[in-house]
């Protein structure tokens, strides 16, 4: 009995693995330390607070890069948008036909935006300094996070067009 449900969460498994944006170092590679990285979206990283997060993007030098913040769950797929021309190339999803983008962060609840621009490296960065936020269950105070960096290369995502793309998003989550 167990085999059949041991194939059927490997599935799923793998299928969720592809369903998501993924990032490409010197393009859109999101990282946040110490200690968060995932080469696709919606990770999920608990930090106890006080917390100082470094977030990263790796990009070309000199591209803008702004980073969303939400209080929103990530929600995978939620805008996705058409195949970039990015070399090296961006992998495709399974959010729909012809895509490797997506933009993974709920509109509506946004709650912060930061522009960077990428140093000489390559490399946006933003500091995220959080706070006691009090006792609170393990890893209960959520917030999502995901990085646009305009770019050429870039088609956007269904009703925004480009020029940029779109980094992995990520779960963030506190105690």
């Amino acid at each position: 009995m167990k085999l059949p449900h041991l194939a059927l969460t490997s599935f799923f498994t793998a299928v969720l693995a592809v369903a998501q944006t993924t990032g490409v170092p010197g393009i859109n590679d999101y990282t946040i330390a110490p200690g968060c990285s995932g080469p696709q979206s919606c990770t999920s990283c608990c930090f106890t607070t006080p917390a100082a997060l470094v977030c990263n993007v790796s990009t070309a030098p000199g591209r803008a890069v702004i980073f969303y913040f939400s209080f929103c769950p990530c929600t995978t797929c939620f805008i996705p948008g058409p195949a970039n021309v990015c070399v090296p190339g961006i992998p495709s999803t399974a959010c729909g036909n012809s895509t490797n983008q997506a933009f993974e962060v709920l509109l509506g609840c946004v709650s912060s935006t930061n522009f960077v621009i990428a140093n000489s490296a390559g490399i946006a960065t933003f500091n995220l300094n959080l706070p006691f936020l009090g006792p609170a269950p393990a890893c209960s105070i959520n917030l999502s996070t995901q990085a646009i960096v305009i770019d050429p290369c870039g088609m956007g995502v269904n009703g925004f067009p480009g020029p940029f793309v779109l980094s992995q998003a990520y779960s963030l989550n506190f105690s």
